[in-house]
């Protein structure tokens, strides 16, 4: 298990043009007023259609309307109970997929890239920071001391997953249960990936390769293109041909929407396909002498996090370190992660309210000169 772990929120992907959970739904909206060809037209619509729905239920209750995580939330459980006001029992089903749908068009509209030589890769951010983790990932010889890290992340988007393949650094998703990690960074998904399917007929979670995204990070060859007819000028996963593509490299048929899973506490439905992650993710924090926190804020209804936390953590191993780097002075994210902490953790506790971009030098006084 790491004896490093790097916690990541949104916070760690706005450099990249990826909104943040609080202005995430006024970007749909703004999208949403574009004029979108098919099927995105329909997406939208469904989606706002559904959200204007939602504002009925505040004359006996409270839903946080500009709140991707409990609107989310909200949808995922109206489509298991068949019960959403304004819509026809036969499309709320409907509703969910649209709605990751429209999230992931969304992250494809928005995320900036870097590029060199023509091709697209990571954001220099990005990739500063892989380099940082490819330093102080260290596997264990034989009879040696090292040291190792690993990723727990929130966000959809693949800004890192592209980064660690530009830097040559080999990571695991843990989609799949195995004896040991060793070479690989762990780099744990919590919450799914647009470049992730759910295989049609076992429900399966399969990764694609971040190499053969659809035409727009790392580009495909040109053998690979004309092979599969996808050209360059595709955006990064092209959602409306997400299950096409995902069969043109994988020959695996998946179904029409990423495994995208709501940010709250409701993930019931996810147990079977995503349990491997999270068990992962609560083995590296049991044995993790620091903990380093980027861009999250600790939302007070990020209840699921907090008992992975709590019961992760659980075990013999002295915590060093926990440190949050987080762009809010005014208290109230530190306050969170304050009370958080117990007796164990407390004394171990900064806070540095500085973005992620910024946060390189602090990085280098915790870690060394690892830049």
């Amino acid at each position: 298990m790491a004896d490093i772990v790097f916690i990541l929120g949104a916070g760690a992907s706005a450099h990249a043009g990826v909104p943040v959970m609080a202005k995430f739904l006024d970007r749909v909206r703004r999208i949403g007023e574009r004029a979108l060809a098919p099927p995105w037209r329909g997406y939208f619509d469904h989606v706002t259609e559904a959200l204007s729905d939602l504002q009925r239920v505040h004359s006996k209750a409270v839903v946080d309307l500009n709140n991707l995580e409990a609107i989310f939330t909200t949808i995922e459980l109206a489509s298991l109970i068949n019960k959403l006001p304004g819509q026809s029992q036969d499309f709320i089903p409907d509703i969910a997929n649209a709605l990751r749908a429209v999230i992931v068009h969304t992250i494809e509209s928005d995320m900036r890239l870097g590029a060199v030589d023509g091709q697209n890769t990571a954001t220099p951010v990005y990739g500063r920071f892989v380099r940082i983790l490819k330093k102080l990932h260290q596997p264990r010889p034989l009879g040696q001391i090292a040291q190792t890290v690993a990723v727990i992340t929130f966000n959809y988007d693949t800004g890192l997953d592209i980064a660690f393949t530009g830097e040559n650094v080999p990571f695991t998703y843990a989609l799949v249960k195995t004896a040991k990690i060793e070479k690989e960074i762990p780099y744990l998904k919590l919450h799914g990936s647009i470049n992730w399917g759910l295989v049609e007929k076992t429900d399966e979670i399969v990764p694609l390769d971040v190499r053969h995204l659809c035409g727009g990070t790392i580009i495909p060859t040109l053998t690979e293109r004309k092979a599969t007819g996808f050209t360059a000028s595709m955006r990064q996963i092209a959602s409306e041909s997400f299950a096409p593509c995902f069969y043109a490299y994988t020959k695996i048929v998946v179904r029409d929407t990423p495994v995208i899973v709501p940010p709250g506490i409701f993930k019931s439905e996810y147990q079977g396909s995503l349990g491997n992650v999270w068990q992962q993710a609560a083995k590296e924090l049991a044995e993790a002498r620091e903990i380093c926190v980027i861009g999250y804020s600790l939302p007070e209804s990020d209840l699921f996090f907090r008992n992975l936390f709590a019961l992760g953590t659980e075990g013999p191993t002295i915590l060093e370190r926990f440190a949050v780097v987080n762009y809010d002075n005014t208290g109230v994210t530190e306050k969170r992660f304050k009370s958080l902490l117990g007796p164990g953790a407390i004394d171990r506790f900064e806070y540095h309210a500085v973005k992620f971009e910024e946060s390189f030098p602090v990085l280098a006084t915790w870690f060394g000169e690892t830049q």
